[in-house]
């Protein structure tokens, strides 16, 4: 039977960007929905997946490159498939980063978590597990784990509220029709809303660890790195004025508190002023202020206190 998207649903989550990145699990039919996002008819001009974090996968730098021309900074990247799923989250987020502060529209991230019959349901458990009950090998949650960890525990709070804003959670319905089977999606909360995760990550996190030399890929620290040296563009620094009149990095801690099934407040506002394309100072979300100064923005990298086992995104700091 063959499959027809409704683009009209991804326009309306992708809140009208014509790029965006496909992600999900086998079962939930995300490589198909890959394949018709690059269609003709599509709402999307430019689709990528797990290749952006593979640092064979290239022809011509395509993959990569937006439509804007900017070419993505790989974080962490590496020829083992399994790893180039966690590591393009790495790499979609610091170029999100980029584009928030240069006043560029955030490329979203659909995650098709979800399906109508699903074979693989994940429950909470099975995310926050270190070798997941019944899981196939490929059917592994790891990089819902990476989601969290950098819209969540990430110490740099424009990173969370960007995260936030860029990770968008799908639940894929087949409707029969005739000849074809429509595929629509409807969005979920993401997966570390859910009542019991906060119980079940500290339970994982007291596990010990299986014993190793070096952490393969830190892409923690490789990312650390990037923001360190990130400097805004001189065209797009905020005039003085301007810069006065826009909150400090305390104001993005709005990301704290979100609700189970909405984006954080900061993260709305980042969402706003991607959407809109802000040119204008006045448009722009609060936190771009600290990060014209450059060292302001720096400053973040360093963790913000929080309760043990418990995600900065979900505590009140």
């Amino acid at each position: 039977m063959t499959y027809v998207i409704n683009y009209e649903t991804v326009a309306k989550i992708t809140q009208g960007s014509k790029q965006a990145c496909i992600y999900g699990f086998s079962s939930c039919l995300y490589s198909v929905i890959y394949d018709l996002c690059q269609e003709e008819g599509s709402c999307l001009e430019r689709v990528y997946d797990y290749r952006i974090g593979d640092i064979f996968e290239d022809a011509g730098l395509r993959s990569r490159r937006t439509l804007e021309g900017h070419l993505m900074v790989q974080i962490g990247a590496t020829s083992e498939k399994r790893g180039c799923f966690k590591a393009a989250l790495v790499v979609l987020i610091f170029e999100n980063y980029r584009r928030y502060h240069e006043r560029l529209p955030l490329i979203p991230l659909l995650f098709c978590l979800d399906i109508d019959d699903n074979p693989f349901p994940l429950r909470p458990e099975d995310m926050t597990a270190r070798t997941p009950a019944g899981a196939k090998k490929l059917e592994t949650p790891s990089e819902v784990r990476r989601c969290f960890r950098l819209a969540c525990e990430f110490p740099d709070e424009i990173i969370r509220a960007v995260a936030n804003a860029t990770f968008k959670f799908i639940k894929v319905v087949k409707i029969p029709r005739e000849k074809h089977i429509l595929l629509d999606f409807t969005e979920m909360a993401a997966p570390w809303r859910h009542e019991r995760w906060e119980m079940l990550w500290k339970a994982r996190k007291a596990l010990p660890k299986a014993p190793r030399a070096e952490k393969r890929y830190p892409w923690r620290n490789e990312l650390l790195g990037l923001l360190r040296s990130y400097t805004i563009p001189p065209s797009l620094v905020l005039p003085s004025r301007a810069a006065a009149a826009h909150p400090t990095l305390s104001s993005v801690k709005a990301a704290a508190s979100p609700s189970l099934s909405s984006p954080t407040p900061a993260a709305q506002m980042i969402m706003v002023a991607s959407a809109s394309g802000a040119s204008d100072a006045a448009a722009l979300p609060p936190a771009i202020q600290p990060a014209v100064s450059g060292a302001a923005a720096r400053s973040a990298a360093a963790p913000s206190p929080r309760k043990s086992g418990a995600c900065s995104c979900c505590v009140i700091l």
